[in-house]
């Protein structure tokens, strides 16, 4: 590897976790005052937790950005002046910071604690988040900047 063995990896990750963790005990406990007022709800199907529960979200992010990419393609294409350009310019910076987000998400997935057949399918979720990451987000909010880019062009 670039100078790091799997042990200073796996340092870093859980530094990464026990400043997480820290940063949440900081924040106080939740205002339980509200929610002893309301009733329980009752679900039928079992909540997920834990790093399910943060692959599904990661899932729900990436098709969250693809559709900003889409929509944000489609706006810049119709923009027609400098002012809607610029907005669409501060947009396609906000999706590449989403994407980031993403995925240092994917480097916080711990899936150690699933058992083995859970793991292999939890690996693969996050390979194709990873592959899908790399593969379709990142080159087309490239593709947005760019286009937002020629846009500015346009109008200016």
């Amino acid at each position: 590897m670039s100078g790091c063995d799997r042990t200073d990896i796996e340092a870093m990750k859980e530094d990464r976790r026990q400043k997480a963790a820290a940063k949440r005990a900081a924040a106080g406990p939740e205002d339980t005052t509200a929610a002893a007022a309301e009733p329980a709800q009752v679900f039928d199907a079992p909540v997920m937790a834990g790093p399910l529960k943060q692959l599904s979200d990661a899932e729900a992010k990436a098709d969250a950005i693809a559709a900003d990419i889409v929509t944000a393609t489609a706006d810049a294409t119709a923009a027609s002046d400098k002012e809607a350009v610029e907005k669409l310019s501060v947009l396609a910076a906000n999706i590449g910071g989403r994407i980031g987000g993403l995925q240092g998400l994917m480097d916080e997935v711990d899936l150690g604690d699933l058992d083995d057949e859970a793991r292999g399918a939890a690996r693969l979720r996050r390979k194709a988040i990873n592959a899908r990451v790399e593969a379709e987000l990142e080159p087309a909010a490239q593709a947005l900047k760019a286009h937002v880019k020629a846009q500015a062009s346009r109008v200016a």
